[in-house]
């Protein structure tokens, strides 16, 4: 416990004694089991949905360790499923900061770059928030949501992915629709990152599989870097 706190106050000291570093700052990676169990999924299986995944550290081609997110995606709904529940089809991973700090501090980075290997699939990539809109107990269904990676990425025999995430391409959601209204995310308070698969008539029902290696972020977007950018991939 000792170390592990000393550690932590080390980690925090760097970066104060350099917090304009042009290096990407990790704010995830999958070094150990301990990494893992900082990430939960979470499925429509909750309310009687057939969806299902796991998040463990595996050893991956081109790559050291991961996490790999996998599992089954179904749009079925169980015989004892909550009556409320018309449409199923939903599975994500949600990473939560240590219990030193409650809050990831983006402030001062324009990005996040997900080194990721998709199966095809469309994911979304998630931040959560503490502010006046989706409170405080992470548990709120309001969601900043934007593409990871689509299926007409190539699936796995595309290979590694560096994908930059501008964090003004991230639009506020809830239950999975825009929220239309003039809503700033809140850079300093944020709670918790997420990847979910998405949930729509095109996504076909069977096995998924995506692999992370490190989410970090950038104080500047590196445009003239080779780095996937969702948003100039889309208007391509």
């Amino acid at each position: 416990m000792l170390r592990r706190l000393l550690k932590s106050v080390q980690n925090v000291a760097e970066k104060v004694k350099d917090p304009l570093s042009t290096e990407p700052f990790v704010v995830f990676e999958f070094k150990s089991a301990q990494d893992a169990a900082r990430w939960r999924v979470s499925s429509d299986s909750t309310f009687g949905g057939l969806s299902s995944g796991t998040i463990q550290v595996a050893e991956s081609q081109g790559a050291s360790t991961v996490g790999r997110f996998s599992g089954m995606y179904s749009k079925g709904i169980g015989p004892n499923a909550h009556p409320k529940l018309k449409k199923s089809g939903f599975v994500s991973m949600t990473g939560r900061t240590d219990s030193l700090s409650p809050y990831i501090d983006l402030e001062s980075y324009q990005s996040l770059i997900y080194r990721v290997k998709g199966d095809g699939r469309t994911y979304l990539a998630n931040l959560r928030t503490d502010n006046w809109v989706t409170g405080g107990d992470g548990n709120s269904e309001d969601i900043w949501q934007a593409v990871l990676l689509s299926k007409d990425d190539g699936g796995c025999d595309s290979g590694w992915k560096d994908v930059e995430i501008p964090l003004t391409s991230f639009v506020l959601t809830w239950k999975g629709r825009v929220v239309d209204a003039p809503v700033e995310l809140g850079k300093t308070k944020v709670t918790a990152l997420g990847i979910s698969l998405l949930g729509n008539d095109e996504q076909a029902e069977g096995p998924f599989c995506i692999e992370i290696e490190s989410i970090k972020a950038r104080h500047e977007l590196d445009a003239a870097s080779s780095i996937t950018h969702p948003d100039e991939k889309e208007a391509s």
